[in-house]
């Protein structure tokens, strides 16, 4: 996507400390080395720095990506029947197709993997 922008990225994420230092170390490998595998392999060549984790209780943007992941989330379980559709189901839909969804530039979950 970075690359289609002609743009560079800067990577924030939330804290996760049981999985901060393998993805550190795995962003240095696919900048070294590509992703090497997969159906378009390709080295990571527009981060800049490294990957910035923050508690999301500070950060307001990462509160709202861990929001609309999880309501992306919950339509993907809606639409394959993992759960049963409600009023609760409904609202989910509603959230996302009128909040969230038109403001999405990719909607996708990439496993390098």
């Amino acid at each position: 996507m970075a690359r289609e922008c002609d743009c560079n990225v800067l990577l924030v994420a939330d804290e996760a400390k049981e999985v901060e230092d393998a993805a550190l170390r795995d962003l240095v490998n696919y900048q070294e080395l590509g992703t090497q595998w997969g159906w378009r392999p390709e080295k990571i060549e527009r981060v800049i720095d490294t990957i910035h984790f923050v508690p999301s209780h500070r950060n307001c943007a990462i509160q709202v990506a861990d929001c609309a992941a999880y309501i992306a989330a919950r339509v993907r379980k809606l639409n394959d029947g993992t759960i049963a559709r409600n009023r609760s189901a409904d609202a989910v839909e509603d959230l996302w197709e009128k909040r969230i969804e038109p403001y999405l530039r990719v909607d996708q979950v990439w496993y390098p993997a």
